[in-house]
């Protein structure tokens, strides 16, 4: 009895044919279960965004002092080499304000009073996406921490000491 050789293309198209529908049932399976994560909250466009590194990043503030801060948020690292202004909040005292959606760069926080009290300054930061800081005004000073980020020490939350400004 003659021995039948299988032909080797048709060898290579059922490999093909095989990696093709496992590629397909990977892809469905992928994009089903992140359809429900996004239709059950577990996941949104935020998370994805920064998981990628195309997210954007956001400064809370939250004013416990005891009079109006005035701040202004500046973009350093513009096209055109100077600085260019994002937005001014006027943040009544117990309020909270900030800044959401801020793109990925170099950023400089201006904070400042009527009267100097709370003790405010400039806080130039660089902001990558997903990262979220936080800043309290309090009667001696002001506070700063970011997402993710322990301080360790006093020096690390006073603004004007922080090495989350520089």
């Amino acid at each position: 009895m003659a021995n039948k050789k299988r032909n080797p293309w048709m060898t290579c198209f059922i490999v093909l044919a095989v990696f093709i529908c496992l590629t397909v049932c990977c892809v469905t399976v992928i994009g089903a279960g992140g359809y429900y994560a996004f239709n059950a909250g577990m996941l949104n466009q935020r998370e994805v965004l920064n998981a990628v590194g195309m997210g954007t990043g956001e400064i809370s503030i939250v004013n416990i002092a005891d009079e109006a801060l005035d701040t202004k948020l500046l973009r350093m690292d513009t096209e055109s080499g100077s600085p260019e202004t994002i937005n001014n909040e006027s943040i009544a005292p117990l309020d909270i304000s900030g800044y959401g959606g801020i793109q990925p760069g170099i950023y400089e926080l201006h904070i400042t009073t009527a009267s100097g009290i709370p003790a405010g300054g400039v806080c130039r930061m660089t902001i990558a996406s997903g990262d979220s800081f936080q800043l309290v005004a309090v009667p001696s000073g002001i506070a700063i921490s970011k997402e993710g980020m322990e301080a360790q020490s006093a020096d690390d939350l006073d603004m004007s000491t922080s090495g989350l400004c520089r």
